[in-house]
């Protein structure tokens, strides 16, 4: 057995050596004073790791003493290849091509155009290059209005045709147009109508009448209306 008195011992494995037995015989911390604060804070760490993940995730990390150990397992696991998420991102954008066909999803679709494109461009993903996007997105829309898509396809084309594909417009302002175009155009068949009240324009001298208190009054002994109603105002009042 190697002792401090071995000369092929180095002075590091000496320290070593005897961090490990002050350690074990719990005299470390007074020898460090900042070893209670470091232990602590490294125990602090796994429980906050614990805590994060999801319980049936557990056993994955429960044989790693250290926060090191268990966030590498945890990467090798959970964290996509390069490869898996540029495969990932590419069925996202070709699913992206089919218009929503439930109206109540179609500003979640638009939104997503923009939100899903812009993680394919950070990994250069094919197909975000170029005018491509533009195409696809306003070929994608001819569901919604195939006039208005089919206008600004040709405005596309011409550009290219006059070499001025610099002065085509990006995909964010195509979709912040289609938005616009759709709430004015077909706000309740696409659900993306702005209600009266969330433009303000209520009259400020506004006063229901009787009956129509009495019918909002009837209207709230429904558990469900009622909850609809405290929501709206919840949500009133927080702007």
């Amino acid at each position: 057995m190697a002792t401090e008195s071995d000369p092929a011992v180095t002075r590091v494995t000496v320290l070593f050596i005897r961090r490990d037995v002050t350690n074990r015989h719990g005299l470390w911390q007074h020898i460090n004073p900042d070893y209670r604060t470091q232990t602590k804070a490294m125990a602090d760490l796994n429980t906050d790791i614990s805590k994060t993940i999801a319980a049936r995730h557990i056993h994955l990390i429960e044989d790693h003493d250290t926060p090191y150990d268990q966030l590498v397992t945890l990467k090798k696991f959970f964290c996509p290849t390069d490869a898996t998420r540029r495969r990932e991102l590419a069925d996202k954008y070709n699913a992206l091509k089919t218009a929503p066909r439930a109206a109540k999803k179609v500003e979640q679709w638009l939104a997503d155009w923009v939100y899903i494109t812009a993680q394919g461009k950070l990994i250069k993903l094919p197909e975000t290059k170029g005018n491509r996007l533009q195409e696809d997105f306003l070929i994608a829309c001819k569901a919604l209005d195939q006039e208005y898509a089919t206008s600004c396809l040709r405005e596309i084309f011409k550009h290219e045709a006059r070499g001025t594909t610099t002065e085509i417009s990006s995909l964010e302002t195509y979709v912040a147009e289609m938005t616009t175009y759709l709430r004015r155009t077909k706000p309740h068949s696409t659900g993306l109508a702005v209600l009266a009240a969330e433009l303000g324009v209520t009259k400020q001298d506004y006063r229901p009448t009787a009956e129509m208190a009495r019918k909002v009054e009837e209207a709230q002994k429904d558990p469900k209306i009622n909850a609809r109603i405290k929501t709206a105002l919840e949500k009133w009042t927080a702007q």
